[in-house]
């Protein structure tokens, strides 16, 4: 039976902060000459289990919507069955990129990413056109609190395009997240049409009709139902 004991805890206003300070504290210990001991998750919980030769430390980032936080639990044994990570996992969490967290009906789960390109100001705007541009299909695209995330298929690779904008909606910083595996659920049909609007640059995301709405070499509406579902619609079964 494991006995924790608190080591660090820090309370975060946002799940994204959670995530990078799971991401920090892992790759910190990884940096140092430990190693990934086990990976696994809880309803609310995602739990990296990290070793060397003289301690154990649980890092875990607790999501619930209300009260999320980041701690390090120091632990005198590991899980009775540890779940080795993969290599993808290992190399996100080593320095080229990171971990997400998925909440689906009230179970997280992992989600590591490499992280492909991060750019600022006009080079921010170059990267949003050539990365759109490049894709093959849309799955899903949103305007929130100033960022906008295009979930993306790479030609068979799932990948987000995530853009920070300022109240007017001009692009400030872009980055391209690569995954493992995507949601392919639906398909653009006004893919081609998208690809051609952007141009060498997108300047501007703002709030449309139906989806963002994207300034580039001409003005493209993303309209969300443009978006043909490739499977019935079933639910999570929870």
């Amino acid at each position: 039976m494991l006995v924790p004991l608190l080591f660090a805890a820090l309370q975060m206003q946002s799940q994204a902060e959670v995530e990078k300070a799971l991401t920090d504290g892992v790759r910190a210990r990884l940096a140092d000459g430990w190693t990934i001991a086990d990976i696994r998750t809880d309803d609310d919980e995602l739990t990296i289990t990290v070793q060397n030769a003289f301690a154990i430390e649980e890092h875990v980032a607790h999501i619930d919507g209300h009260e999320n936080a980041y701690r390090v639990d120091v632990v005198h044994a590991l899980p009775q069955h540890p779940i080795a990570p993969d290599a993808f996992t290992i190399a996100a969490l080593s320095g080229g990129g990171g971990i997400e967290i998925q909440l689906d009906c009230g179970h997280a789960n992992a989600r590591p990413f490499m992280r492909d390109a991060r750019e600022r100001g006009e080079a921010a705007a170059r990267l949003v056109a050539k990365t759109i541009r490049s894709s093959s299909d849309l799955e899903n695209a949103t305007l929130e609190n100033n960022q906008a995330v295009f979930v993306l298929d790479m030609h068979g690779t799932a990948a987000n395009l995530i853009v920070a904008v300022d109240e007017d909606g001009n692009v400030k910083r872009a980055e391209v997240r690569r995954y493992q595996f995507g949601p392919d659920e639906t398909t653009h049909r006004r893919q081609r049409a998208m690809r051609k609007a952007v141009g060498e640059a997108v300047t501007q995301i703002t709030e449309g009709d139906s989806g963002p709405v994207l300034h580039g070499e001409k003005r493209f509406a993303i309209d969300l139902y443009a978006l043909t579902r490739n499977f019935p619609s079933e639910g999570c079964g929870c």
